[in-house]
């Protein structure tokens, strides 16, 4: 898999970046921050900042369902 940097130095005009290609990029990322959230919400005793790690991580999770989302749109049609 290329590196967001690799797609944008390859690409001569933004017309050349492909959508799908940067909103995987962006999946990547955000799952990427679920898993380490994860592992400081099982490392951590304190229960509020269990509470505060876990709502970060949902909200990480909803960017990752939506990003998902639009991409098995996009590659339906």
């Amino acid at each position: 898999m290329r590196s967001f940097r690799e797609f944008v130095d390859g690409a001569e005009t933004v017309e050349e970046l492909e959508e799908g290609a940067l909103r995987n990029i962006g999946a990547a990322a955000l799952y990427a921050r679920t898993v380490s959230l994860s592992r400081k919400i099982q490392r951590t005793t304190d229960s509020n900042e269990q509470n505060a790690l876990l709502a970060k991580q949902n909200v990480s999770l909803a960017g990752l369902v939506m990003a998902m989302g639009k991409f098995l749109e996009k590659s339906k049609r």
